[in-house]
């Protein structure tokens, strides 16, 4: 993280290991963490653009860069969304 968006959490959860099917049988680890700074702090230095987006956002299959003025497509894969699901259990419990 601190190499893509210069932030530094004090501490890291795994979430998960996955195989997705769907995917080419993908690996694929999850973790997540708490965000303990503002927003516009993040800093990124990998990629086009980085953007936070809800859930309800994400299952629209398009979402949009401001950065770059146009939409991009979600992936087609069950397994953002349950991943999502996953990740806001995890917060609530």
């Amino acid at each position: 993280m601190l190499e893509e968006i210069g932030y530094k959490p004090a501490v890291m959860y795994k979430m998960g290991f996955d195989v997705v099917r769907d995917l080419g049988n993908l690996s694929i680890h999850s973790y997540c963490c708490p965000l303990t700074i503002i927003i516009e702090k993040i800093d990124l230095q990998e990629g086009m653009d980085l953007c936070l987006f809800s859930l309800k956002e994400i299952v629209t299959k398009e979402l949009y860069s401001r950065r770059i003025r146009r939409f991009f497509p979600v992936i087609e894969s069950p397994y953002l969304v349950d991943t999502m699901k996953k990740l806001d259990l995890y917060f609530t419990l």
